[in-house]
C-alpha cells in the first residue's frame, strides 16, 4: 500500500515539475521567494488593514499572523524531524528526469 502510494508521489512530482517553462522560471522564483514576494503582499496588506481598521487592530493582527507562523514553523520542524523523508531532488534514479532551476536542495521534506 505504502509503496503504491510513493510511487503516485512521485509520478505527480514529475508530472508538475515538467510543467514547468524557462520562459517562467524566474517569475516562480520571485513568487515562492519569502522576502520578495512575502515582504510586498505583507506591506500592502498592512496599508489595506491600517487604511480600514487603524494602528491598535493592525498590532493586534501583527501579533496573532507572527504566532500562527511560528507555530506552523515548528509543527513543520517536529515533522520533518520525525519522518525524515528525503527530497524527490535528492533521489539518485531521478535526477535525470528533473527540472533544476533552484540552486539547492534541501536534505528532507
Amino acid at each position: 500500500m505504502i509503496e503504491k502510494l510513493l510511487q503516485y508521489d512521485t509520478e505527480l512530482f514529475l508530472f508538475l515539475n515538467n510543467l514547468g517553462s524557462s520562459t517562467w522560471d524566474n517569475f516562480w522564483l520571485i513568487i515562492t521567494n519569502k522576502w520578495y514576494f512575502g515582504s510586498f503582499l505583507g506591506l500592502v496588506l498592512l496599508y489595506l488593514f491600517y487604511k480600514k481598521f487603524g494602528w491598535k487592530t493592525v498590532l493586534f493582527l501583527m501579533l496573532i499572523v507572527a504566532l500562527m507562523i511560528t507555530f506552523t514553523d515548528q509543527m513543520t520542524n517536529f515533522f520533518k524531524r520525525s519522518y525524515a523523508r528525503p527530497r524527490p531532488c535528492g533521489e539518485a534514479g531521478l535526477i535525470d528526469y528533473i527540472r533544476f532551476i533552484a540552486v539547492r536542495c534541501g536534505k528532507k521534506s
